[in-house]
């Protein structure tokens, strides 16, 4: 029997693709893709200047010429170091422009805040690859040999990262366990590196050179500064986060094309013990940082998004810490998650208290940080994909997860649950979400387990979930009895030694499931209900999918990973309307008389392929 639709807040669900939330957010992403500028003055940095003023708010020219790069021939103000920039205020309105293919080893501190409207701007200009400021120092001299292969030099501060060129340095316990090349150990202020041709390594490592971590909090700080843009900057080497987001105030922070890498621990940490809300990370890339990609630690309370940003290899200190680390992880209610491309999580493996294990996600809205996981977030239009050691989405909070692609992990592509005593609902819709589960375990498409004394409300409609896992389970799995389990309009396609559906424990609760699409490659669904495996008339008589369909979707063509339908499959106009407006490449639900199953409706004529990496929001 139908249930009436409700939101997580209990109010009835007319639409949810959630109109005044994609206008708003797609206005915000316009604004900031078109890098419009506020009226303020523009002010320089440039480390070819001399440093007529050091670590002085007074510019070290004030007749600078951005264009040629020339002081005596422009009448701007310009500065040489990041220590200059901590030491001044700015306006709202104004922007402080790096140079382009240059580089600082310092620590940015916001030093003023903005307004509402108005911000600060942090920015480039000139032409180049991004401005590099660097949490590392370069270490050009004083090496001396300390053993056959091993060479020494001082560095005072402790670093947590080591790179010889492009390299990661690989830690070892004691300098006897230097064995071989990118081994490094520090101890009492002595750096120690393997040099391959047992000479000094300044002159084997010259593209930079050997850079050890030298600061600490943050590459960058926001400094509880409000109402500030960092566009287009490249933050790396920190010895501990990239970008060190609060840690007390967070009220506008943005990012734009930035690129976070090679920290020692988390590219993002976002904090915000008093106030956190409006921070964006928007168009960037995250990447070969030691911990989390993107780490939520507080509760943010007003929406904030993570959009349209490459995170890739992530949680290279697993091992080592023996801790779990996902892409995204943390306190992601009233976050709108969206166009992210998502990959390799913990690519060097994934170990959680001394067990190596499926711990490292792609998204994960987890409990580890706390929080009030009864607020949403929205998870949408991203790709997570070929994660070595867990899921492609996971969430233990509130969740509305929809128009995604996962494929690949190795093992769900979404998993629900674990909910402890807190009540959670999840919807589910218009995902596709195919070869998963590569691990070997048995279940690989939407798995919701291990559900805790609080409520689960699950809905999963609309969603294309093609041949996940092993040569066992199922393609959509319910392990525990919910209050509440709505599953439509679904293409479920399975192995020959696969189920379509498995529903563990019958429901106590409502419970709807009906108007999906079943397939099994040798034409039986294999459905599990209980301890029961009925057939697809004992199925029906249970009452469930009695205007379902036991048949093959045809898609267009499922070995190239291409799931939209063709113009005979039983799937088109054979759903039922829950509400949706959208398919997941936005065209308009429905196109005939009634909804297809599925996550894409069929427009008539060639369609294309699914979205590798989603770009963004649609109006329609």
């Amino acid at each position: 029997m139908d249930r009436e639709r409700k939101t997580i807040h209990g109010q009835k669900k007319r639409k949810r693709i959630f109109p005044g939330l994609i206008l708003s957010l797609t206005l915000s992403c316009l604004f900031l893709s078109q890098g419009l500028v506020w009226a303020g003055t523009y002010y320089y940095v440039d480390s070819a200047l001399a440093d007529t003023h050091p670590a002085s708010a007074t510019p070290d020219c004030t007749t600078y010429n951005p264009t040629t790069y020339v002081c005596g021939t422009g009448s701007s103000s310009a500065y040489k170091t990041i220590a200059d920039i901590n030491a001044s205020s700015f306006s709202p309105g104004d922007s402080i422009l790096f140079r382009k293919g240059e580089s600082w080893r310092e620590q940015l501190n916001y030093p003023s805040s903005g307004s509402a409207g108005n911000p600060i701007t942090f920015g480039t200009y000139g032409t180049g690859a991004a401005p590099i400021i660097s949490g590392s120092d370069l270490i050009t001299g004083g090496w001396t040999k300390d053993s056959t292969h091993i060479w020494k030099a001082t560095v005072t501060t402790q670093p947590n990262i080591v790179y010889l060129n492009s390299t990661r340095g690989i830690q070892v316990a004691d300098k006897a366990h230097i064995v071989a090349e990118f081994n490094w150990f520090w101890g009492s202020g002595v750096l120690y590196v393997w040099s391959p041709n047992d000479d000094d390594p300044s002159g084997h490592y010259t593209t930079p050179g050997i850079e050890a971590g030298a600061r600490s909090y943050g590459v960058l700080r926001t400094n509880d500064k409000s109402y500030v843009t960092a566009n287009g900057l490249a933050f790396r080497g920190g010895n501990e986060q990239g970008i060190n987001v609060g840690s007390v105030s967070v009220t506008g922070i943005v990012f734009q094309n930035c690129i976070v890498e090679r920290n020692s621990e988390d590219g993002f940490i976002l904090k915000g013990s008093s106030i956190a809300h409006d921070v964006t990370i928007d168009h960037c890339t995250i990447q070969d940082n030691g911990n989390w990609g993107i780490a939520v630690s507080y509760q943010y309370t007003a929406s904030s998004q993570i959009s349209n940003n490459l995170i890739t290899r992530n949680g290279l200190n697993s091992i080592a810490n023996s801790q779990e680390y996902s892409q995204i992880d943390g306190i992601l209610g009233n976050f709108n998650i969206f166009g992210n491309t998502i990959s390799e999580t913990c690519p060097a493996g994934c170990n959680q208290s001394g067990s190596s294990g499926d711990f490292c996600h792609g998204i994960y809205y987890s409990a580890g940080f706390g929080g009030d996981r009864t607020i949403p977030a929205n998870i949408y239009q991203n790709t997570s994909y070929n994660n070595p050691y867990g899921v492609g989405i996971k969430a233990v909070g509130s969740a509305n997860i929809y128009q995604n692609t996962t494929y690949g992990n190795h093992q769900q592509g979404i998993s629900l649950g674990q909910n402890d005593s807190t009540n959670v609902v999840f919807n589910v819709y218009d995902n596709v979400i195919y070869g998963n589960g590569n691990s070997g375990n048995d279940d690989g498409g939407i798995v919701e387990l291990n559900k805790g004394a609080g409520t689960i409300a699950l809905t999963i409609e609309n969603n294309t979930v093609y041949q996940n896992g092993n040569t066992n389970g199922h393609e959509i799995k319910i392990e525990d009895s919910l209050e509440a389990l709505t599953i439509k309009n679904n293409i479920l396609w399975a192995t020959p030694t696969r189920r379509t559906l498995g529903v563990i424990f019958a429901p106590t609760g409502t419970v709807s499931i009906d108007y999906n699409l079943h397939w099994r490659a040798d034409g039986a669904p294999s459905i599990r209900y209980g301890d029961t495996y009925p057939t697809w008339a004992q199925w029906q008589d249970l009452g469930f999918d009695r205007h379902g369909v036991n048949a093959d979707p045809l898609f267009t063509n499922a070995a190239g990973n291409i799931f939209t339908l063709q113009g005979a499959s039983p799937a088109i106009d054979a759903g039922t309307n829950v509400g949706l407006t959208q398919d997941i490449l936005g065209g308009t639900v429905p196109q005939g008389r009634a909804p297809d199953m599925g996550a894409y409706e069929f427009q008539g004529g060639a369609q294309s392929s699914p979205p590798a990496a989603p770009s963004g929001l649609r109006i329609r």
